[in-house]
């Protein structure tokens, strides 16, 4: 695709561990990624990660102009500074060289200041004026349940189970644990890890049980998850067709104030249970 493409400016968003079933390693992930530039003419730009070790370790490593954003890295090109979290929104400020933008993104958690941050810095590589960049991000609305976030019958629910990592999770996670209410997470199989993926799930949950007072896993590592967490009171599990019981079950215990994340792979088809709950 890059190849019929040709593009002058190319973004790697994130190296994790998606599709490390088939890749086998991180240092497979990210060289299959970086094909990306295959098409892209030497001394083109290159648009990376800056806080991701995997990322900024390509730093003068490549035959194309790398410019790295970040939140972190005080080395990066761009850098968001002052973010501040809000019901819906998250601003934050872009520095870049001796400039300063002030940035309002309708969208939460630090994965899309950064997604975000990167935008904007291809939007001022290709010429743009960076007030029209950051009025083009104050637009963004996300597609499908990327994070869709809404408040139905006083309860908000965080629709995030397109698809689902561990690198997304511990975002999701974030997100959760800025609400103010009580904390419903219903988590669905992450797919693709390969042969660590036991690891993987019973991680997720001890991280997802930091943050939520209730847990709902689906999927065949659900119990596998609920026995990692003998100490936790409210934790549930259910198998991938068992789907209609774990609604009733969220059903019968959700109440107005709640925060509720919906989150897994997509082959496990969370979004039927916001349907089932009526959501």
């Amino acid at each position: 695709l890059s190849s019929l493409v040709k593009p002058s400016l190319s973004i790697i968003t994130s190296i994790g561990s998606s599709h490390l079933e088939s890749l086998g390693s991180y240092d497979n992930i990210r060289k299959e990624k970086l094909d990306i530039l295959t098409g892209e003419d030497k001394g083109n730009i290159i648009i990376l990660d800056g806080d991701s070790e995997y990322e900024y370790s390509l730093k003068n490593r490549l035959e194309h102009k790398t410019i790295y954003c970040g939140t972190v890295n005080n080395e990066c090109d761009f850098k968001a500074e002052n973010i501040q979290a809000l019901c819906f929104n998250t601003i934050y400020d872009a520095v870049w060289n001796n400039f300063r933008q002030r940035i309002v993104l309708p969208a939460e958690g630090l994965h899309n200041v950064k997604n975000s941050l990167c935008a904007f810095a291809a939007g001022i590589l290709c010429g743009i004026r960076p007030e029209n960049a950051a009025s083009a991000i104050a637009r963004f609305t996300p597609t499908g349940d990327r994070q869709r976030i809404y408040t139905t019958n006083n309860i908000t629910v965080i629709a995030d189970c397109y698809n689902a990592s561990p690198e997304s999770m511990k975002a999701a996670f974030g997100v959760l644990a800025s609400k103010n209410g009580r904390k419903i997470a219903v988590l669905g199989d992450m797919l693709e890890l390969g042969k660590d993926e036991k690891r993987f799930h019973t991680e997720n949950a001890r991280l997802a049980a930091q943050t939520a007072d209730i847990l709902i896993f689906i999927g065949s590592f659900a119990n596998l998850c609920k026995d990692t967490l003998p100490d936790k009171k409210e934790v549930y599990a259910y198998n991938t067709d068992d789907k209609k019981n774990a609604a009733a079950l969220l059903i019968s215990i959700m109440k107005p104030g709640d925060i509720i994340l919906f989150k897994g792979s997509r082959r496990i088809h969370i979004d039927d249970i916001i349907k089932e709950a009526a959501l």
